[in-house]
């Protein structure tokens, strides 16, 4: 029993920590890889200012901010285009040359687009599985033993 409410805390601490940090991935690339610096690194995001300037279904018209180039890109989620308004500073990162998502800074909304990376899935922790079902053993073995100290006292009683 004391095995199991052991093994319990420490697996729901543990795979809450992992939730945690597979919920915290999901924040912008920017945040999650780095933006690219002087120094040049493998994993970095490049943005540049746009507009949003229509949209129709999931596909989205960004327009760069000299106005020279119009792009298309596809949502995958996130944030709708009605939360990003020509006078909030609206930003598109770049991830390894891909359009991966645009950025409110003023807001904080995110849209995901289509080539958006997306952390490995680690939703389902083994961790938080473990611990649950042990504090499920926990908890019947403590509601079994009183049911035994109840049978037991009222069977010497008699």
């Amino acid at each position: 029993m004391f095995g199991a409410a052991f093994i319990a805390i420490v697996a729901l601490i543990t795979g809450g920590s992992e939730t945690y940090l597979y919920v915290e991935a999901q924040a912008d690339p920017a945040s999650r890889i780095g933006l690219c610096s002087a120094k040049p690194v493998a994993q970095c995001v490049t943005i540049t200012q746009v507009y949003v300037i229509g949209s129709s279904s999931d596909q989205v018209t960004l327009r760069t901010v000299e106005g020279s180039q119009d792009m298309q890109v596809k949502r995958i989620g996130g944030a709708d285009p009605s939360a990003f308004p020509r006078q909030d500073k609206v930003y598109v990162e770049c991830y390894l040359g891909d359009m991966v998502a645009v950025s409110n800074h003023t807001t904080g909304a995110l849209m995901k687009l289509a080539n958006y990376p997306e952390p490995p899935l680690r939703f389902w922790v083994p961790e938080l599985s473990v611990g649950l079902f042990c504090l499920a053993v926990w908890i019947s073995l403590y509601l079994w033993r009183r049911h035994l100290f109840a049978m037991l006292v009222v069977n010497s009683t008699a």
